[in-house]
C-alpha cells in the first residue's frame, strides 16, 4: 500500500547474542515521501544501537523530503543525529521494492512458513541497514493479508 500505519513486534537476530524482541510502529506515506519508524529498545537493534550505551533506548527514524533525503534518528533520551543520507541507501522504501528486485536478480524467496497460525510466504532482498528488507504475505487469492514485514 502506498499509505498505512501498523505496529509491529520485531525479532532482531545477530551474531553473538540472544535473540531479542521489540515493540515498534511505522507510519508511511508514499506519495509525501515521508514516513516515521518507531524502534524499542534493544541493545542490538540495527537503528536504535548505534549511538548508544546501557541503558538502551528506543529511537524514531525520520525520512521527510525538507531532510535531504536523509534518515534522521532521534533517540528517547532527545538527542538527535543523522544516520544516513540517501546515497547510503536510507531512503524511505519504495512501494515497487519487491519488483525492483526482481528485474534486477536481488529477489529472494524465503519458502512457506506458518505465522500465528496463517500459512505464509515471503520474498525479500539485502537491505541498505537491515541484512534483509522481507516482505510475508499470506497464501491464497482473496484477501491476503501481511503476516511479516
Amino acid at each position: 500500500p502506498h499509505t498505512f500505519a501498523v505496529n509491529f513486534t520485531e525479532l532482531i537476530v545477530a551474531a553473538h547474542y540472544p535473540a531479542q524482541e521489540s515493540e515498534g510502529f511505522w507510519a508511511y506515506d508514499w506519495p509525501s515521501r515521508r514516513a516515521r519508524f518507531r524502534h524499542g529498545t534493544s541493545e542490538i537493534s540495527p537503528f536504535c544501537s548505534h549511538n548508544d550505551r546501557p541503558p538502551y533506548q528506543g529511537c524514531n527514524l525520520y525520512f521527510q523530503p525538507e531532510a535531504g533525503e536523509s534518515m534522521v534518528v532521534r533517540y528517547d533520551n532527545g538527542t538527535c543525529c543523522t544516520l544516513c543520507g540517501g546515497k547510503e541507501g536510507c531512503t524511505i522504501l519504495r512501494p515497487d521494492w519487491l519488483k525492483i528486485a526482481e528485474k534486477t536478480g536481488e529477489i529472494q524467496y524465503f519458502g512457506s512458513e506458518e505465522i500465528e497460525g496463517r500459512k505464509c510466504q515471503g520474498w525479500g532482498r539485502p537491505g541498505a541497514v537491515t541484512k534483509t528488507d522481507s516482505w510475508w504475505i499470506e497464501e491464497g487469492f482473496l484477501r491476503r493479508k501481511p503476516c511479516r514485514s
